[in-house]
């Protein structure tokens, strides 16, 4: 196996996701680990006790469906995580020390296509890229955000991720730029993204949510509300360029 090293250069960007892997020596074959990667590491949601701090193990990390091969590569178990009360959950953290060279570029570009998405991992729906006031309601707390994009799908939101996980239920209702008309949607994570710095242009910080528990009259509803926002923001744009 040719491989890279990747210890040199940190970065903390990272993305909450579910990933198909096979964890060498522990697994018997791929399954779905959820945690969160970046170019660096990735840790890993389990609590199985046949890991090792120091230990230098070789992950077997699928990057799509449909792909039969895997992308190898070894790492090192740097830290153990315990859950807490505050829904930190039980894992260990693993930095990359080699990744298998030949496939390194389909490894950027699996992330770059995560970080892309925003949070939508699977997009039925064309996005379109928005900023509108949403809030965003669980039995915790209750707060405001901006979209970054918008479908009938789902949507990226710009806030703080902390205290969120996959499949958190969230309820969300989308406010008009102008009538200030509200329109109320169940939804759940479905990818987060956090970190303090990148090497990605542009990088956001947010919750990938998708729209759950839509009848087909609410889903024309949503649809109808959608094309008012769109064509609010399309005239409010321009006007400004008429300024």
């Amino acid at each position: 196996m040719h491989t890279f090293d990747v210890s040199e250069k940190r970065n903390r960007a990272r993305i909450e996701a579910k990933i198909r892997i096979q964890v060498v020596g522990i697994d018997e074959y791929e399954r779905n680990y959820t945690g969160n990667v970046s170019k660096d590491g990735i840790f890993l949601e389990t609590d199985d006790a046949s890991f090792k701090l120091g230990e230098k193990i070789e992950l077997l990390i699928y990057l799509d469906e449909d792909d039969d091969e895997p992308l190898r590569v070894i790492g090192k178990i740097v830290r153990f995580e315990k859950a807490n009360q505050i829904g930190k959950p039980q894992g260990v953290g693993i930095d990359f020390l080699k990744i298998e060279s030949r496939r390194a570029r389909i490894f950027e570009k699996f992330l770059e296509k995560l970080f892309d998405t925003k949070g939508l991992g699977c997009r039925k729906f064309p996005r379109a890229e928005v900023q509108v006031t949403v809030e965003i309601k669980t039995a915790k707390e209750a707060k405001q955000a901006l979209t970054d994009n918008l479908s009938k799908g789902g949507a990226f939101l710009k806030t703080s991720a902390d205290g969120y996980a996959l499949d958190d239920k969230l309820q969300v209702i989308l406010v008009h730029p102008t009538t200030k008309r509200k329109f109320v949607l169940q939804a759940k994570v479905v990818h987060i993204r956090k970190g303090s710095h990148s090497e990605l242009d542009e990088f956001q910080e947010g919750l990938g949510i998708q729209f759950t528990d839509l009848s087909d009259i609410r889903n024309q509803d949503l649809t109808l509300f959608l094309k008012a926002i769109f064509s609010s923001k399309k005239r409010k744009k321009n006007d400004s360029d008429e300024d």
